[in-house]
């Protein structure tokens, strides 16, 4: 059932700026342009657009307000939702409430080859229970990297705590990257909230004007199971992951971007007998592989962004069951589209849709030996973001989920933010 709400809250936020920032307008995002060309078709970071890699201090970040409405089963137990830390940008309530996050992305160069970069994120920890501050403010360090251009452009190694560079998926942890409020379920079937500690080289090879190859490579620790928990600041089991994408700008220019991504890695060595429910995949051990293609599109202020992402467990036995893989697969879209006006205080009107579409498979005790079935979700996401100017908008958006292979639940959910970058 669909509750319709009809009033759309905001919150009051600051914003300013450093080193004579310079908002762009690029029809698609509004965000901090960079001292780059647009014919630099290197890969990046999540925060990437944030980073000035020739400035010698650079300082930018967003605050992003969000008010949900009411939802009445929004906290229902559904094994397709993501995995903990679950929706981090809507608030963990059946109730109507406000949630906040805001991040700081600070970059430097320190020779000709040499950067560093930090981006740390600020959230209202959904449960009120983070790790420190009034309403359990939780605080996270997701990039801290140390990087040196050994070959310019053609490859660069950084070391540090680092985003997964699997596909396009972790941007949508990013407040003000996200173009709605929730993070798509679909990349549930990716390790959820992946950030790696490790070693990352990068490169790119342009190939005429219009077109490039750039290519990322992460060497990790990995973590331990499909959750926030897993992740540690050491190596769970000696085993190593590795991931990887290469990106394609076929020729129009940085208008189209396609990827392809790969990560392969142990989670676990094998029986943890301290968990005695064997319908617990963290029972078993597990080894883990991952696949997935993204995609970019824009022309003229009509914008498109999408992946696909498949993933595999190849679960050890426990001397009585073997549960065999647990395979786990989504995909999402979204389309947006511009129009522009020519008022002074309001920049343009952006309507925008999304489809997200998850499938995953679940243990489950059958009689007294463990088997799996498949369950699966999607999430249709329509609403529209109203430009105040290039790094301040409102947007809303109201989200249907529909649950198969379960009971469905009544989480259909409206939620409005604002967001002020700088």
């Amino acid at each position: 059932m669909i509750r319709k709400i009809y009033y759309l809250s905001a919150l009051l936020v600051f914003s300013f700026s450093a080193n004579n920032l310079i908002a762009q307008d690029d029809g698609n995002e509004f965000d901090i342009s960079l001292d780059q060309e647009d014919t630099d078709y290197s890969w990046q970071t999540p925060a990437g657009k944030y980073l000035e890699p020739s400035s010698f201090f650079s300082l930018h970040g967003y605050v992003n307000g969000v008010y949900a409405g009411s939802s009445d089963e929004w906290t229902n137990p559904d094994p397709t939702q993501l995995a903990s830390p679950g929706q981090l940008l809507v608030p963990n309530s059946n109730n109507s409430s406000f949630q906040y996050d805001f991040a700081i992305i600070i970059g430097s160069e320190l020779t000709e080859r040499t950067r560093v970069a930090v981006e740390a994120h600020y959230v209202s920890d959904p449960s009120g229970r983070g790790a420190a501050g009034p309403g359990g403010l939780s605080i996270a360090v997701t990039e801290a990297t140390g990087s040196y251009d050994l070959v310019p452009k053609a490859l660069t190694i950084s070391a540090g705590i680092f985003w997964s560079p699997f596909g396009i998926i972790n941007k949508d942890w990013l407040g003000a990257q996200n173009k709605f409020s929730l993070v798509p379920r679909a990349s549930g079937a990716y390790p959820v909230h992946y950030n790696e500690r490790g070693i990352r080289v990068n490169g790119v090879f342009d190939l005429s004007e219009n077109s490039a190859i750039n290519y990322v490579v992460s060497l990790g620790n990995g973590l331990s199971n499909y959750n926030l928990s897993g992740q540690a600041s050491y190596d769970n089991n000696d085993n190593k992951t590795i991931t990887a994408r290469i990106g394609f700008y076929p020729g129009l220019g940085k208008d189209l971007e396609i990827g392809l991504s790969y990560m392969n890695g142990k989670l676990r060595d094998g029986l943890d007998a301290t968990i005695v429910n064997i319908s617990n995949p963290e029972r078993y051990g597990s080894q883990t592989s991952a696949f997935g293609i993204d995609a970019a599109y824009k022309l003229d202020n009509l914008s498109f962004q999408g992946y696909f992402v498949s993933s595999k467990e190849e679960l050890s036995t426990d001397g009585v069951n073997s549960p065999g893989d647990i395979k786990r697969m989504g995909y999402t879209g979204e389309i947006l589209y511009l129009f522009e006006t020519d008022l002074e205080y309001l920049k343009g009107i952006r309507p925008k849709f999304r489809y997200d579409f998850i499938e995953v498979d679940q243990l489950y005790l059958n009689g007294l030996n463990v088997d799996s079935r498949t369950l699966d979700t999607s999430t249709l996401s329509f609403g529209s973001d109203i430009v105040i100017s290039d790094n301040f908008r409102f947007g809303f958006d109201y989200n249907i989920s529909t649950e198969n292979g379960q009971t469905e639940i009544e989480n259909d959910r409206f939620v409005g933010k604002l967001i002020a970058q700088f």
